[in-house]
């Protein structure tokens, strides 16, 4: 099963204006509370946020790596133990900032990667009784047979039962040849058919949405 394009591009829409809210609202609460929250009060909330990333150095250090948790720590620590709270207050809003653009950046890829390996296949020729029928993709099983005729996607991992052709692989291994193909050969959902017609029995069926690789087996 695919999902449609017109809504992966509505998820990403959706990602991306979600994030905007995130950022704006993160920078009107920090301007915010300076404006109109008592330094004393900003004192105690900043030294309570410290302690996070005061925690998360210590761990780090536990685990005898020098990594950047520690030179957080270390900054934020040093900062609010001199009560500098405003140096030790602006640290963790970049930090807090600089996690969610890593966050937004690491969905939107997995997003943008979703929507390029889509398949959108609906129909598949299957290979019942000698003869071929056109299917839904949904009821295609775990040992079906599958024509895949030339210039066509392949929609399944699966081995060759019959015929030979040559498959474009780029997508999947950056091969910049065709390879060829022939029975007990494997081929991998995705790929295209340049040339010939195969005949393949599926052996699991990706769901290419918003999850890459997530295999589905048949009961």
């Amino acid at each position: 099963m695919t999902v449609p394009e017109n809504h992966l591009q509505h998820s990403c829409r959706e990602l991306n204006e979600t994030y905007k809210e995130k950022l704006v609202g993160k920078v009107l609460l920090r301007y915010g509370s300076m404006l109109f929250v008592p330094y004393s009060v900003r004192a105690g909330i900043t030294i309570l946020k410290s302690l996070r990333y005061i925690r998360f150095g210590i761990k780090t250090l536990c685990r005898r790596k020098l990594e950047v948790p520690v030179l957080d720590a270390t900054t934020i620590g040093v900062s609010v133990l001199r009560g500098d709270m405003k140096t030790a207050g602006s640290i963790m809003f970049l930090l807090g900032i600089g996690e969610l653009l890593e966050e937004w950046t690491h969905k939107k890829s997995v997003g943008d990667l979703a929507r390029s390996m889509s398949l959108n296949i609906s129909k598949v020729w299957l290979r019942k009784d000698g003869q071929e029928i056109l299917a839904p993709v949904s009821d295609i099983a775990v040992g079906d047979e599958i024509v895949v005729r030339m210039g066509n996607v392949i929609p399944f991992d699966g081995m060759v039962v019959s015929g030979e052709g040559m498959v474009n692989q780029v997508s999947l291994t950056g091969e910049s040849a065709a390879v060829f193909k022939q029975a007990h050969g494997y081929v991998y959902a995705g790929t295209v058919l340049e040339e010939g017609e195969l005949a393949v029995m599926p052996q699991r069926h990706y769901r290419r949405c918003c999850t890459i690789h997530q295999p589905w087996q048949s009961a």
